[in-house]
């Protein structure tokens, strides 16, 4: 892995032929779920190009077999992969993140919009008039 893209994360569910400046990983799904391994690794991107020393960003493949990666159990792996995918979705796939989102600002505004508009009924600084006065016709 070297210069800009060093540290970058991608994984792929066929097989692919790449060049040396590619490190691939084959995951032992008897030991890991490889988008689990995935997740972490993005998550460690800035500490992986840290492995990278000098001017040019090289990272050889022997730095990433040393790397550490914390291995729960499978079913706690699975649970953790499927909420970080609910997530992704949410933020990357427009189809069911920007109704999640439209809903979720909905429900902020109707409940700000409801506690702005009310108010204590003995407040001396808020007087009642009914509609009929406020509008020039009805």
């Amino acid at each position: 892995m070297i210069g800009a893209t060093a540290g970058k994360v991608a994984w792929n569910e066929v097989d692919v032929t790449t060049n040396q400046n590619c490190c691939n990983l084959i995951i032992d799904t008897d030991q890991a779920n490889f988008k689990f391994v995935y997740y972490w690794l993005c998550r460690e991107y800035g500490n992986l190009q840290a492995l990278a020393p000098g001017a040019v960003s090289i990272i050889n493949a022997g730095k990433i077999k040393q790397y550490p990666i914390p291995i729960p159990p499978l079913p706690e792996q699975a649970r953790i992969v499927a909420i970080l995918d609910k997530f992704d979705a949410l933020v990357n796939d427009i189809s069911i993140g920007l109704p999640a989102e439209i809903a979720a600002r909905r429900k902020q505004y109707e409940y700000y919009r409801n506690r702005l508009l009310t108010f204590k009924e003995a407040s001396a600084q808020h007087s009642k008039l009914p509609a009929s006065s406020i509008f020039d016709a009805l």
